[in-house]
């Protein structure tokens, strides 16, 4: 009985801890989400330059009379700097990055003389970088 009366007479400095206590907790989670949407976002414009450094190497072996010297390296680094930086983000876009990396793998040989490899590699840069652009898009 006691508690109920004490209750009814501090309504107010109750109903202030509990404002209180809810914009904190509102806070924080918004704190939380800000946080999470930076670090997705940091990958993925980190990707996004790599995956136009990997699409300038691409073309710049195929179409270029002397293809760099040590395009293959330069296109794993590339491309495994990508998939490091995939494990950040949501699907699908880990999923489009393992196919990168297949695609990298099986077309680089071929790349400078073939041009169905670049035509591949082409493509799954594309279609990696808009699965990475609409997940940015998604953010809230």
């Amino acid at each position: 009985m006691k508690l109920l009366r004490d209750l009814q007479q501090q309504w107010v400095g109750v109903m202030s801890v509990l404002i209180a206590v809810t914009a904190l907790a509102t806070s924080q989670y918004r704190s939380d989400v800000t946080e999470h949407n930076r670090t997705l976002r940091f990958a993925a414009f980190e990707m996004l330059k790599e995956l136009g450094a990997l699409q300038q190497l691409v073309h710049q072996s195929h179409f270029s009379e002397t293809p760099p010297p040590d395009y293959n390296l330069q296109g794993w680094n590339h491309v495994l700097l990508i998939r490091d930086f995939s494990v950040l983000l949501p699907a699908p876009v880990p999923a489009q990055t393992e196919r990168l990396v297949d695609q990298w793998q099986q077309h680089w040989p071929t790349l400078t003389e073939q041009r169905a490899s670049n035509d591949a590699l082409t493509q799954q840069i594309t279609t990696t970088r808009e699965a990475v652009t609409a997940m940015v898009q998604a953010l809230n």
